[in-house]
């Protein structure tokens, strides 16, 4: 399980394949209590689809680092 206020990058990776099949795949890194991890997400929606997920995505990690609900700063 990751916890998402935990995740420091997100970005979208796509190969040569990928461009043929119009998708790619979501990549997270993550911090964990034992080092950092790697989290990619293959073939789920298509490219357009995808990019509007990762926006999604990052606006909930950064509202979940910057207040004080979650583990971010802490007021």
């Amino acid at each position: 399980m990751i916890e998402l206020y935990r995740i420091r990058e997100l970005y979208i990776k796509q190969n040569f394949w990928n461009r043929f099949t119009n998708d790619g795949s979501l990549v997270a890194k993550y911090d964990e209590a034992d080092g950092r991890g790697v989290l990619e997400l293959v073939g789920f929606f298509p490219f357009d689809e995808l990019r509007l997920r990762l926006d999604g995505l990052r606006n909930v990690v950064v509202l979940l680092r910057s207040g004080p609900w979650g583990a971010g700063i802490r007021y």
